[in-house]
């Protein structure tokens, strides 16, 4: 299998299903990236309209005093290289061989951790209207709503292959019905 291959083995855990709930997921992405660096606690509405027939407020957020609204990881991109699937920094980090590797030769996947994150509560907020989601530090591929097919997974151990996504993501993003 060629890591390219490999890259279509990373799937997503939950998606939103409706335009209403894509726009959802854009809406989350936008506020994220738009507040990433806002110091906290602080909160943002990302989104106010209707999904599934009921009036949804959905902010993002950070209650924890003396940090920023998203942790460094958020922005982290999924790269495959060498049998292995790796969470990659958006930027910094050159010095690290591994890091550079996979900037230059990896297989971009084209998901960050935020639009992970977003596509999952955006799926919940379509299925139950009120919910929150809170993703801190990220240690397996679930912990950012991914997961790796049978295939990806045999392949990567008979490979000696890795999956690492570990890193400081700390999103939070609630929803209220109005």
């Amino acid at each position: 299998m060629s890591d390219a291959a490999l890259a279509k083995q990373i799937l997503f855990i939950e998606e939103p299903r409706t335009d209403d709930g894509k726009a959802i997921e854009r809406a989350i992405v936008e506020a994220l990236v738009k507040n990433r660096d806002a110091e906290s606690p602080c909160e943002f509405v990302a989104y106010k309209g209707k999904v599934s027939g009921r009036k949804v407020t959905v902010k993002v957020f950070e209650p924890d005093p003396n940090v920023k609204l998203v942790g460094p990881a958020a922005f982290n991109s999924i790269v495959v290289l060498n049998a292995s699937i790796l969470g990659i920094p958006e930027k910094g980090m050159d010095k690290v061989d591994l890091i550079k590797d996979a900037r230059e030769k990896g297989i971009k996947t084209g998901i960050r951790y935020l639009e992970a994150i977003a596509k999952a509560a955006a799926a919940r907020i379509e299925r139950d209207g009120k919910m929150e989601i809170r993703v801190r530090m990220a240690k397996l591929p679930s912990d950012i709503n991914l997961k790796v097919s049978e295939v990806g997974i045999r392949f990567i151990s008979s490979r000696q292959g890795k999956v690492d996504v570990r890193g400081p993501v700390f999103v939070g993003v609630h929803s209220e019905i109005d």
